[in-house]
This record gives C-alpha cells, sequence and structure tokens, in this order.
C-alpha cells in the first residue's frame, strides 16, 4: 500500500474514497484506512476539485425606481433567463449598490430624489429592507463601490470620488473627478485587475462620454476607455445606469435603463446588447453580485462504483459497503474534506479551486488531483443552490487510478445525502 494513502484520498476529492469502498467491499479490515498527515509533502496537486467555490455562488442583485415615482425596489435577475425578480421595496430609490464580501454585507446609497436623506444604507437581500447607517454628509450620490483589496467602500456625486465609513456612512472627498464630466454613475471594482470603473452618461465639450472609465481610487483622476456604443447609432446605449463586474465570468455587465443586459468590454468600452430584461419596474439604477459567505456548511457524501485490479478482477460498492465520506464548505474558495464526520486532526485535508454557472440555480465543476507517483484522480459535477447562493445539494461523477493500490482503478457515482448543519 502507499504510505500516505488516506490522506491522497482525501486530497483525491468529494468522491473519491471510492477506492477505500472498493476495499470494504473486498473484506479488508476497517484499520486499513490509516490518516497521517505526511502525505501533503509527497502529493502534488495539480487542478484541485471545485465544490467550495459553489457554496458561495454570486446572486447579482439590482436597484430599481418605479414608474412616476419617488419608490424604488430591490430586484434579484437570473442572468440565464434575464428574468429579474422583485423582492421588496425600499421606500425610497435606492441609486448605487456595493457587497462588502468582507463582512458579508450589501450596502446602498440615496440621491438625487424627492424623498432622499443621502445615507448610506444596509439592505436585507431577503426582504428589501434598506436600514440607514448614518448621513453621507453631501447630496446626489449615484455610484457606490467596495474594494476588497483596501477593505473599503468607494462612492461618486455628481462632481467627485469619496471613501465611504461603512460604520457611520460618513463620505470623506478623494477629489474632484479629472477631467470633469457629465453625469457620473454607478461604480464598479475588478479585484483580479485592482481596477476601480465608473459609468459616465452626457456630452462634454462637445464630446460624448456616454461609457465607460477607469478611476484612480488615490487622486480620482478620471481615464476615459470608450463610449458604450462604439461605432452604433447615437442613441444606443446612451442610458447605461448600472454596471457591475461578474466575478464568475471576470466580466463587465451593465443595463442600459429600461433596455437590455450589457456585456461591456473593460479595456475599450464597447457594450454588446445580450437580451432585454423581463421586469415590469421601470429600469435600474445599481448592481451588486452577492457571494455569502460559507457557513461552515457539512455534508455527508455517499459513492456507488466499481473498483477494477485486473481481468475479471472488479468488485463493485455503495452506500451499504463503502466508506463514509463529509465536506465542510469553509470559504469561497476552500473546502475541507474528512473520512470523520467530527472532522478529527489528521482525516481532513482542504482543497481549492473553480466552478461555473450552467443555470440559474446550478453550478457545474470539475477538478482532478495528480500524485508524486502518478497516480490521480478526476471528478465532475453539479452544485445546486437556493437563492441565497447556499449549496444544497451536490452530484457528480469520478475516476481514479491507483490512489489506494498500484494496478487498480475505480469510477462511479457521488451525491451528497444529508445536510448536518
Amino acid at each position: 500500500m502507499k504510505k500516505c494513502y488516506s490522506v491522497l484520498i482525501a486530497l483525491g476529492g468529494l468522491a473519491l474514497v471510492a477506492s477505500v469502498a472498493g476495499a470494504a467491499a473486498a473484506n479488508r479490515p476497517p484499520d486499513s484506512v490509516k490518516v497521517g498527515t505526511a502525505c501533503v509533502d509527497n502529493a502534488l496537486a495539480v487542478s484541485s476539485p471545485v465544490a467550495s467555490s459553489s457554496s458561495t455562488l454570486p446572486i447579482l442583485y439590482a436597484s430599481s425606481r418605479h414608474s412616476n415615482s419617488q419608490n424604488g425596489s430591490l430586484y434579484s435577475i437570473d442572468l440565464t433567463t434575464v428574468v429579474a425578480t422583485k423582492i421588496g421595496d425600499f421606500g425610497f430609490v435606492i441609486n448605487g449598490l456595493a457587497y462588502d464580501s468582507d463582512n458579508n454585507i450589501l450596502y446602498g446609497v440615496d440621491g438625487g430624489f424627492g424623498v432622499s436623506i443621502n445615507h448610506l444604507f444596509r439592505i436585507n437581500i431577503e426582504t428589501g429592507l434598506a436600514t440607514p447607517i448614518g448621513p453621507l454628509g453631501s447630496i446626489n450620490f449615484w455610484g457606490l463601490a467596495y474594494d476588497p483589496t483596501r477593505h473599503q467602500l468607494f462612492a461618486t456625486d455628481a462632481t467627485s470620488l469619496y471613501t465611504v465609513d461603512s460604520n457611520t456612512g460618513h463620505a470623506t472627498l478623494v477629489g474632484p473627478l479629472s477631467p470633469p464630466t457629465a453625469a457620473p454613475q454607478e461604480l464598479t471594482f475588478d479585484p483580479f485587475t485592482n481596477t476601480l470603473f465608473l459609468g459616465t452618461e452626457g456630452v462634454v465639450n462637445n464630446i460624448d462620454v456616454n461609457g465607460l472609465n477607469i478611476v484612480d481610487r488615490d487622486t480620482a483622476a478620471l481615464t476615459f476607455l470608450g463610449t458604450y456604443k462604439a461605432d452604433g447609432p447615437p442613441n444606443l446605449f446612451n442610458n447605461v445606469r448600472a454596471i457591475e463586474f461578474d466575478p464568475v465570468q471576470r466580466m463587465l455587465i451593465g443595463i442600459d435603463f429600461g433596455g437590455p443586459l450589457l456585456i461591456i468590454d473593460s479595456s475599450t468600452g464597447a457594450a454588446t446588447a445580450l437580451r432585454e430584461i423581463v421586469t415590469p419596474n421601470n429600469g435600474f439604477f445599481g448592481m451588486a453580485f452577492v457571494t455569502q459567505s460559507a457557513r461552515g456548511e457539512i455534508f455527508k457524501i455517499e459513492t456507488t462504483g466499481t473498483e477494477y485490479c485486473g481481468d475479471f478482477d472488479f468488485t463493485k460498492f455503495n452506500p451499504s459497503n463503502n466508506v463514509d465520506l463529509w465536506v465542510r464548505l469553509d470559504s469561497n474558495t476552500q473546502l475541507t474534506v474528512s473520512l470523520t464526520s467530527n472532522f478529527v486532526g489528521g482525516t481532513t485535508f482542504p482543497m481549492t479551486g473553480l466552478f461555473y454557472l450552467a443555470k440559474a440555480k446550478t453550478a457545474s465543476f470539475v477538478g482532478g488531483v495528480l500524485f508524486a507517483d502518478l497516480s490521480y484522480a478526476t471528478i465532475q459535477g453539479t452544485a445546486t443552490f437556493n437563492k441565497l447562493g447556499e449549496v444544497t445539494k451536490l452530484t457528480g461523477t469520478f475516476i481514479q487510478k491507483e490512489v489506494l493500490r498500484v494496478g487498480c482503478f475505480s469510477s462511479g457515482t457521488f451525491k451528497s445525502v444529508q445536510k448536518l448543519n
């Protein structure tokens, strides 16, 4: 046997304990499952499984203004169907939205409408209730974004860039937007390129500035990248109030007010229309992807499959004779796999990875591991989640070669059978 097979199996992922299950089916003694930490240095993880990210799938939220009124609402937007679903009313209009990924809080700012009180708000994503935190100290705020690299909220009013204290709501001037621009709209931050983007509307010195800008977070200097319409007709995409960085696809999206969902080129500003958003409201002012922080959810995993160790030498295993496996979702990028339900030290191993949205409430993931002795295992599967982005079910398939025994491989399926917390 390989001296570190038990930890290697844990490293392999959600269902790669199947080869241990094969051992159970072959009536090998339970104490053959030995766990140690020395294996870590002997394993080369090439591509770790990815269900941990699936535990915190981002949901797109948007703030709207009701037609011909001073009221607005919080919506969630299904990017597959482009249907906007109303969650609840604010009682006023929220212009900008931003999600604080460090503290798991959705913030909003109001300004520019009759009942505005020019405050920073904390927004309940389940009800739409906007609770005032404190006065911003200025008026007509439109843009709001959270920079996780500096752990800082940024906001714009009609002329300037500010930092915002998330505890008090107070806005501190960074500087006037320079060169001056027309009608600053929504802000958004790309953490992968460390870039703060600002959308603008209107015309300055006979120049169309309905487009995308980069904002210097230290000086408020603007770099205009280009118009949303590119070479299109003059009235194309001239009312883009909401822009947001998609952390899954790593691209900018926008909404032409009362019009279609857009993909925006982050280097040129050029926008491409996808589909009209299905909603009864008058249009959207702000957007934010909310990624609920993992709550340490624990799932029990079962495996079913067959282990092959030579010609006519195979053993089937299933939940009645395999070895149980547990998975704990730790963060946006990590899960812990365990051979014990209470995650005893030495029986666990962390994994990190990526995922891709496939449907409104489904993500597909694929992963694998290659060990120093060239044994390997791969998985692919589906994570199902609820409206808060919490994973409710994991299913998929696996294959492994010589993870447990030289000359043997196994393949099969895995699924979560119980959520323990």
